[in-house]
């Protein structure tokens, strides 16, 4: 979704999202070349979690995973 707000990406998932799990990636506002993962956890929650990209080792970086391209991670949480 590119330069969404934490604020526009909880208004767009409370409005639009279908159920439970519907997310959305954007770019991070406090950190270029990062991103923000925004999931409903449920009708009224919604959850951002950082992914960061690691300069040294070429990989996104989420919690304590880390994987080759957003895509990989994407995937893995689908999942």
């Amino acid at each position: 979704f590119g330069a969404l707000s934490r604020d526009d990406a909880e208004k767009l998932l409370k409005t639009s999202a279908k159920g439970s799990g519907d997310f959305l990636l954007r770019d991070s506002e406090r950190r270029l070349g990062h991103f923000s993962l925004s999931i409903r956890a449920d009708p009224e929650t919604i959850r951002h979690f950082r992914i960061e990209f690691d300069d040294d080792d070429k990989r996104f970086v989420i919690g304590k995973r880390s994987f080759a391209t957003i895509d990989e991670l994407i995937e893995h949480y689908q999942r």
